[in-house]
């Protein structure tokens, strides 16, 4: 593994997240919260100084990347992105570890939140917060790969090691293209649902956060009682639809929006979707009616099912208080059919759960935290339940969980491949040399 290619890369990615910072000082300007700005102007100019040193450091590498060297810029990125963007956290008063945290939960779409106040935060803090989940619900590699497409050697393993879902198909003869037209996908979509809560009559400010949560599947909203703090029907069933949307593959709909609908009726991975969550919605929108006496179960089943289902992760309901029988299992991420995966995955939990148990969480939120940061899905139950925070966890609790949604964001593979021996017996600084690695087996 060449060290030199993976610094050169790696610093692309955060020339490119350093310039977000710009945005939520111009909200945090337009709201008067003067005293917010200088946490993003630092965030921003010690990602840009950081860019420079890595810039400096690598000027005499190249842009080619083997499939090894792009797992290590893939998982080093997310760490790099998650500890910057804690920055404007922590000027405003969060701990380390509460920033950490909180970043770390938006930039990989988990949502879990250790907010227990929402009233202090300011606009800056939470539109920050809000597009920070917004970046990483597409993929901040695979916005690196569509502006920057000179990376043109090693785009193929970027975007491969990064993007979960259209890796095998090709919208276009370059990766470039094909990241290009998901982002357009993938932005239209976030303008279509904002314009769409705006007209049911949310706020403006808030209606772009949520639009930005929704299609990235993420679920943080800058009122402390989620969607249902809002009491607007309609609000719901337009999230309902954008969730759904959210969780279909993208390059599908890309597809469908060139004018060949056809293409969703023939898909087998969008009529099992499809099918999964009209099955789950009826079953616990009877349950609803039956057990929990609710007035409008088919609304609160399909958000919730959407919600859950997709990891958005959002609540219409205190779904806490319902009774067992109504209580979804939270999904883990799908299994790679590989043994190696499903055990590693499993250690993982074990060892995180134990850990959290063990530094005073009860059983049920040590268990749901766990499994809901692992797999990027936010709310678990008990301490932790959607109307709750992670705020009054241990803090070590809080960095075992901030670890967990990093292995969980990689989904476990990149972490595994990159813990192996001879990665780093052959990894040096730079030249062209050294033993190849075979990662395709794992």
């Amino acid at each position: 593994m060449r060290l030199l290619n993976v610094v050169h890369v790696t610093g692309n990615i955060l020339r490119l997240f350093g310039a977000t910072f710009v945005v939520p000082i111009v909200v945090a300007a337009l709201y008067r919260e003067w005293t917010d700005i200088p946490g993003f102007v630092i965030g921003g100019v010690v990602s840009a100084g950081f860019e420079q040193i890595l810039r400096v450091v690598s000027r005499d590498a190249g842009d080619d990347l083997r499939q090894i060297e792009a797992l290590a810029v893939v998982a080093g990125a997310w760490l790099m992105l998650a500890g910057f963007g804690a920055v404007p956290y922590a000027w405003v008063g969060f701990d380390v570890v509460d920033a950490l945290f909180e970043s770390m939960s938006g930039i990989t779409t988990t949502g879990a939140t250790i907010l227990t106040d929402f009233e202090s935060p300011g606009h800056g803090l939470f539109f920050w917060r809000s597009m920070t989940q917004w970046l990483g619900g597409m993929g901040v590699i695979t916005l690196v790969v569509a502006v920057l497409p000179r990376l043109a050697v090693g785009v193929r393993q970027l975007f491969a090691a990064e993007a979960p879902g259209p890796t095998e198909e090709k919208l276009a003869p370059q990766i470039p293209k094909t990241a290009a037209y998901l982002w357009r996908v993938y932005a239209g979509l976030t303008l279509a649902a904002f314009i769409a809560l705006s007209v049911a009559g949310m706020p403006l400010y808030d209606a772009l956060c949520h639009a930005m949560t929704t299609l990235s599947a993420d679920g943080f909203s800058p009122h402390g009682q989620s969607i249902m703090g809002y009491a607007n029907p309609a609000v719901e069933w337009i999230i309902c639809v954008f969730m759904f949307l959210a969780g279909a593959n993208f390059a599908l709909q890309y597809r469908v929006l060139l004018g060949r609908p056809g293409l969703l009726l023939r898909d087998d991975e969008f009529k099992a979707y499809a099918g999964v969550v009209v099955l789950s919605t009826a079953v616990l929108g009877v349950l609803l009616w039956t057990l929990e006496g609710d007035t409008g179960p088919v609304r609160h089943a399909t958000f919730q099912t959407l919600s859950i289902l997709t990891t958005t992760e959002y609540a219409s309901v205190d779904f806490e208080l319902w009774s067992d029988q109504a209580k979804k299992v939270v999904p883990d991420h799908v299994m790679r059919g590989v043994l190696v995966f499903f055990l590693f995955y499993i250690l993982t939990f074990a060892v995180c759960a134990a850990a959290v148990i063990g530094l005073g969480a009860d059983i049920v939120t040590g268990l749901t935290a766990t499994v809901a940061s692992l797999g990027n899905i936010g709310p678990g139950f008990g301490a932790v339940g959607p109307m709750a925070s992670y705020g009054g966890l241990h803090p070590a609790s809080k960095l075992v969980l901030t670890a967990a949604m990093w292995i969980g964001r990689l989904e476990v593979v990149t972490v595994l491949a990159l813990l192996r021996p001879e990665v780093w017996v052959a990894a040096h600084w730079v030249g062209l040399a050294e033993r190849r690695i075979d990662v395709r087996s794992m």
